[in-house]
């Protein structure tokens, strides 16, 4: 078995930053990386490309726009980011070659977890709006260029005629990879909707690798993002709801306690659910939960809030540590009942609890400081939950 094929971590580590740097739109890796929740370490198992080109899994997840009136559906295992939690400024569209009136508003990621030890990578689909282009610049968007390749794409959509373009721009990176995007706008309710996949494949021939990559097809990989961007339905707008709204995990088919469903009360979270993937070390050691539950024999769904950048170390530190008590008092109501900390082990921040072997973590991080300094960091500004289901018996943890 090739190097690239067990996906060991210095050279998982190598291909991730070399398709990152290459995307055509750094602004989409901000929105998909947690900071702080802990998951367990998984390190090289093969991945074949056919498990990418199906890596979509059911249940189905919906965004909903009630500003500018349309929804999409996305698998719950694609890593999902709204713009709007980062403030105005990342809903610009910085690509100088883009629509630099765009309000980005949503993103869909694929796992890096599928695209481990293959030549493409750094797969993102970015959704905005333009309110103040006419029909015809909105269609002028997609218009031929120089990267152009291929006939012009009209895929179908519930209420939305759409037109696109593929482009290929080869060596860039000194070149090194070829960057891929896949362009549609449509025009409804006086509004531009723009969608926009890209993702990047290394040319191995300008790089000395130890062994060859497995090789991905962008076609196939482009047409699984096409079918999110077909699920598009356009409605009138209504600015007197909330704006934005997204399927929550209590309303999806999983498992989840509907009892917490009382976490969509405390505050806009980002939520993971798991990828499906097949783990990068099939022979893991098992981790313990809270010190007594058996990680393989469960899901994992994790809740992170991010407080404001605006706001100084005192604030943020008491935002969070407030969610964090509402979490706590919902789960206590509700039958959780607290894991002594003699049990969950000397180093951990966390608070555990346990209700019918359903166990709920209540942490906290930072992105403001290093916790690795000599002196203790205290500048918390995430507040990050983990509730860890069983798995059920025709389910996967993974």
């Amino acid at each position: 078995m090739t190097l690239a094929r067990l996906g060991t971590p210095l050279f998982a580590l190598a291909l991730l930053v070399a398709l990152t740097a290459a995307a055509p739109c750094a602004r989409a890796q901000s929105l998909v990386q947690g900071r702080g929740v802990r998951r367990p370490p998984e390190f090289g198992a093969p991945v074949t490309p056919e498990m990418l080109y199906a890596a979509a899994k059911p249940p189905e997840l919906t965004y909903s726009n009630r500003q500018y009136g349309f929804s999409f559906r996305f698998p719950s295992n694609f890593f999902f980011g709204r713009f709007s939690d980062f403030g105005e400024g990342a809903q610009r569209n910085p690509d100088p070659r883009g629509d630099r009136g765009e309000i980005t508003l949503a993103e869909v990621t694929l796992p890096d977890a599928f695209w481990r030890g293959m030549n493409a990578g750094g797969i993102v689909l970015t959704v905005g709006v333009n309110p103040t282009l006419s029909a015809q610049s909105c269609g002028a968007l997609v218009a031929p260029n120089e990267f152009t390749s291929g006939d012009a794409l009209h895929p179908s959509a519930e209420g939305l005629e759409l037109a696109g373009r593929n482009d290929i721009e080869h060596g860039t990176q000194y070149g090194r990879t070829n960057k891929y995007q896949r362009l549609y706008t449509g025009f409804s309710n006086g509004i531009c909707y723009e969608f926009e996949t890209v993702l990047s494949t290394l040319n191995e021939a300008q790089m000395r690798l130890p062994l060859p990559l497995i090789q991905a097809d962008p076609d196939r990989i482009l047409a699984e993002m096409d079918a999110i961007v077909r699920t598009a339905r356009i409605e009138a707008p209504n600015p007197g709801l909330k704006p934005e709204y997204v399927t929550q995990p209590w309303e999806t088919s999983l498992p989840f306690p509907k009892e917490l469903a009382g976490l969509g009360d405390l505050t806009d979270w980002r939520v993971r659910y798991p990828t499906g993937a097949p783990p990068m070390l099939a022979l893991r050691s098992a981790w313990q939960i809270c010190g007594t539950g058996d990680s393989r024999e469960y899901m994992l769904i994790t809740f992170e809030h991010v407080a404001s950048s605006l706001l100084d170390n005192a604030a943020a530190k008491a935002e969070v540590d407030n969610l964090n008590a509402g979490v706590v008092r919902l789960i206590v109501k509700n039958g959780w009942t607290k894991v002594p900390k003699s049990i969950t082990g000397p180093v951990d921040t966390s608070d555990c609890f346990v209700r019918d072997s359903t166990f709920v973590t209540i942490d906290k991080g930072t992105g403001r400081c290093t916790t690795g300094t000599q002196a203790p960091c205290t500048a918390y500004d995430s507040s990050e939950i983990s509730v860890f289901i069983p798995t059920p018996a025709t389910g996967a943890s993974q």
